[in-house]
């Protein structure tokens, strides 16, 4: 298991970069309204779109795939070849849209997925601001029930959005992603099973 972040610039071609920011930034993907891209419970809300690439639900064996999955799976091959990882089983893939606007803020520490081991490849579509931010404390050390507040995090990293940039991270620490100030910030999650 990763426990540092680990990051790849243009790991794969300017050409297969270029053709991810077209259609992730297209009116082909049917995106969704969120009001809270993280989930959270709290009253300040991190507002974007979402489309939902790949889920896997364990429990009942629902699997749902978008057409779209198929044109980043390569990505997540390429990616997962860098960090030897012979094998990747998904639990879920998203493309997120953050708009901008007129404040630059960090929005709600979380983590995708509760309860198991996992590792985060989060691909930046596109150069924007808005960094992501990793922190030290994890959900062994803040259970998640307990919904850290930033004033409880230290961080432990800030990754600035780069086109052709990927960011592979251990599951467990709470991470917050920034909202964009100046252009639209678009970013390919997936959440790998280890």
């Amino acid at each position: 298991m990763i426990n540092d972040t680990v990051i790849f610039d243009d790991f794969i071609s300017k050409n297969y970069q270029n053709e991810l920011e077209k259609t992730c930034l297209s009116e082909k993907i049917p995106y969704y309204y969120l009001e809270d891209l993280t989930g959270s419970s709290s009253t300040i809300k991190n507002k974007g779109f979402v489309h939902n690439l790949f889920r896997f639900e364990y429990n009942d064996n629902d699997i749902l795939v978008s057409p779209y999955h198929h044109l980043v799976f390569p990505l997540l091959l390429e990616a997962a070849s860098k960090i030897n990882l012979q094998e990747i089983k998904i639990y879920k893939g998203r493309i997120f849209l953050q708009t901008a606007k007129n404040l630059n803020t960090i929005n709600n520490p979380h983590t995708d997925l509760v309860g198991k081991d996992h590792l985060v490849f989060l691909y930046y579509v596109n150069n924007s601001d808005g960094d992501t931010v990793i922190y030290n404390e994890t959900i062994n050390n803040i259970p998640f029930l307990d919904m850290p507040t930033l004033d409880m995090l230290t961080i432990k990293e800030k990754i600035n959005p780069k086109k052709g940039r990927i960011v592979i991270f251990n599951g467990k620490h709470y991470h917050s992603s920034s909202s964009p100030s100046i252009k639209t910030r678009c970013t390919i999650n997936y959440n790998i099973y280890i």
